[in-house]
């Protein structure tokens, strides 16, 4: 990926205190949650709609293929839009970044009620890529932002840190996902694919209104580097050994956390 010598400064002009960084970095942890929160609901989807419309193992898996599809190709859009024109982020800034990644999953989030409506798993399907790329974004952003949020020698601590609140989220996104969709919305006469509207319209809210927020928020202003088109660390193959590694993990990890 392009590589980018970054320069910092305070949102508001001035040089950034450590109070400043920390209110920052709390509010971006608030993204990790959310979306640990929202990725393990796929779990949920899947023996719901293979219920709901008669599914196979392999066409319920479908759900995790077109989520985690969408990381790989707008991964691999944003890749090569960096070595051919310059990083967006650079040119956007990291706060835009989060804006467009909350409103892109906010929209896909939002196609579930017409899906649920016209009970079109094809179009939740379409509605869970789009999900998907709004995430990918998200992380495009957030993850490099986090390390940049405070000295260099604790960035990896502060990136744990962050990561650490998305698993509290994956923990808890089970229990009130499976209340939601098995339980309270199955009492309220919604059974199948319908019982699904309500919770992803919840979180199309969450994400706009969040959405909102970061654009309004004053954050330290990072981004407008210098731009080096080329391969970046993909050039060492250690990295590249590492993108593979990932890539076994986390599809063995949620093929098996799926079924």
């Amino acid at each position: 990926m392009a590589a980018i010598t970054t320069t910092t400064t305070s949102a508001t002009g001035g040089n950034s205190t450590g109070a400043n960084y920390r209110g920052s970095f709390a509010i971006m942890t608030s993204l990790f949650f959310l979306w640990g929160f929202m990725t393990v609901f796929n779990d949920i989807l899947i023996p719901r709609f293979k219920e709901a419309f008669t599914l196979s193992y392999f066409q319920a898996m479908l759900v995790q293929f077109a989520f985690f599809g969408a990381y790989f190709v707008g991964s691999l859009i944003y890749f090569i839009i960096s070595i051919t024109t310059g990083d967006p982020i650079a040119k956007l800034g990291y706060k835009n970044g989060v804006v467009i990644g909350l409103l892109i999953s906010a929209t896909g989030s939002a196609i579930f009620w017409p899906a649920a409506v016209a009970m079109s798993y094809p179009m939740f399907l379409g509605a869970l890529f789009i999900v998907g790329l709004g995430f990918a974004m998200l992380q495009i952003a957030a993850n490099p932002y986090v390390t940049i949020l405070g000295p260099e020698k604790t960035a990896s601590s502060r990136l744990n840190l962050a990561q650490g609140f998305n698993s509290i989220g994956t923990t808890i996104g089970p229990i009130i996902g499976g209340f939601l969709i098995y339980q309270y919305f199955a009492k309220t006469g919604a059974h199948g694919a319908d019982s699904v509207k309500l919770p992803y319209l919840a979180f199309s809210i969450v994400f706009v209104a969040l959405a909102v927020i970061f654009f309004f928020i004053q954050l330290p202003h990072i981004g407008e580097g210098q731009i080096e088109r080329s391969a970046g660390v993909l050039k060492y193959p250690h990295v590249v050994l590492g993108v593979i590694a990932i890539f076994m993990y986390v599809g063995g990890e949620v093929s098996v956390g799926s079924v």
